[in-house]
């Protein structure tokens, strides 16, 4: 009578992959990977078919921690929030420099991913959106002086984004049977105010940001 095949030749729960992708963009975010070696780790995770490949993507990644858990499957730390007194440049906030990430990742695969409030934004940030959803309220974020990047990736999925006064907007992205599309703020705030690079692809799904203003409390 052959014996039961060990756990980890099952295959990974979605609760896993999503918590390996988690993991990737905190390495990511740690200048850990680099962004094409983010995006041929996580077409690894798509590919995998037991828990033992999947664990072998953060093998290399997270000697200090199990690979997976026993029940669970794999742990992935989310970075605290930052909270600070920032700047006002109109109606942008300036972050102070020693508080603002140097970059980090957000992904929503076949889920939704929301930021708003008094956030950091990184200097540069990439978003990938894999049927999912995508939602950045910038109206009270906190900006890093100069140039912010944000590189879009979506796929058969969307990103929204709500833009502040006072900030500039540059936007170079390439919609494929989709919709790539930002509303520049409706004054120029000169030429000192923080400029959002936004940049990417939509595939099969719409990447749109707005200038929207914010309700009185």
């Amino acid at each position: 009578m052959d014996s039961p095949a060990p756990s980890r030749s099952l295959a990974p729960s979605s609760q896993e992959r999503e918590a390996v992708i988690s993991a990737l963009g905190d390495a990511y975010a740690a200048d850990r990977l680099e962004l094409d070696e983010l995006e041929r780790r996580m077409a690894r995770v798509y590919r995998a078919t037991t828990r033992e490949s999947l664990a072998e993507v953060l093998a290399d990644l997270q000697p200090s921690r199990p690979a997976a858990a026993a029940s669970t499957g794999f742990t992935a730390a989310r970075p605290a929030p930052v909270t600070l007194a920032g700047l006002e440049y109109g109606l942008a906030t300036l972050a102070r420099p020693e508080a603002v990430p140097p970059r980090q990742a957000l992904m929503a695969v076949m889920g939704g991913v929301e930021r708003k409030g008094g956030w950091v934004v990184p200097r540069q940030l990439r978003i990938i959106c894999v049927m999912g959803g995508v939602e950045l309220d910038f109206r009270e974020a906190q900006f890093a002086e100069g140039v912010t990047e944000i590189e879009i990736t979506a796929i058969m999925g969307g990103v929204e984004m709500l833009l502040p006064a006072g900030v500039r907007v540059e936007t170079v992205g390439v919609g494929f049977m989709g919709g790539f599309s930002v509303k520049n703020p409706e004054a120029d705030p000169g030429p000192g105010a923080p400029l959002l690079r936004i940049s990417g692809l939509a595939a099969l799904g719409g990447v749109e940001g707005s200038m929207k203003k914010l309700r009185k409390k």
